[in-house]
């Protein structure tokens, strides 16, 4: 499998933001690595760890300058995030080391969300944001 880029129509052109969904990228790319056999299965605790971290900090991070712009969609944009956390509870609690499949799912779930999501929800909120030099 082939690593996912980062594309500048990824981009909401607010810094803190943009890193933040690189690192999700590059979470997504790990499982890909995991999957293709270029990395051990056995890291595959340290990148659940590491989602579920980065929900934590992005989705409070992202809610928190939404709230402030006075963003008209926070309320359905924080059902996206709860969504996704629930998601991560999930890949969390029924881990099995021994399900390809297990992977898979978790593989299409974050690529659909990295689409979907940043491409989508994310995007609709970006004009709302101010960056900072």
């Amino acid at each position: 499998m082939i690593h996912i880029p980062w594309k500048e129509k990824y981009s909401i052109n607010f810094k803190a933001i943009d890193v933040q969904h690189k690192e999700l990228l590059s979470i997504l790319n790990l499982v890909i690595d995991i999957l293709s056999g270029n990395k051990k299965e056995a890291e595959m605790e340290s990148v659940l760890r590491r989602l579920a971290d980065y929900a934590m900090i992005h989705f409070s991070y992202e809610e928190k300058f939404m709230k402030e712009t006075n963003y008209p969609n926070v309320n359905e944009h924080r059902k996206q995030h709860a969504f996704f956390v629930k998601k991560v509870l999930y890949f969390n609690e029924n881990y099995d080391s021994g399900s390809p499949q297990f992977l898979k799912e978790m593989l299409d779930f974050l690529k659909e969300w990295f689409v979907q999501h940043i491409q989508n929800s994310d995007q609709d909120y970006a004009p709302y944001l101010k960056d900072s030099p």
